[in-house]
């Protein structure tokens, strides 16, 4: 199992108003689909990505996730 937060094919980057959401770009998935960058999931196409990377992301996502809480309440 794998999430692709972790994998080196995920892209955050090129639509950020869904990965504010949780969801990313695979190279490996047809562009209309968004898959969900924390869940946990089996992918033959996974390729860890560098541990700092890693980290960025789960602490940008984090950031985003406070964000929205904040904007709601």
């Amino acid at each position: 199992m794998m999430r692709c937060l972790d994998c080196s094919h995920c892209d955050l980057r090129s639509k950020p108003e869904m990965a504010r959401r949780g969801f990313a770009i695979c190279k490996f998935v047809a562009s209309a689909t968004y898959p969900s960058t924390t869940a946990q999931r089996d992918c033959s196409h996974f390729q860890a990505a560098a541990q700092e990377t890693v980290t960025k992301r789960a602490a940008w996502l984090q950031a985003q996730q406070e964000l929205f809480r904040q904007q709601i309440i």
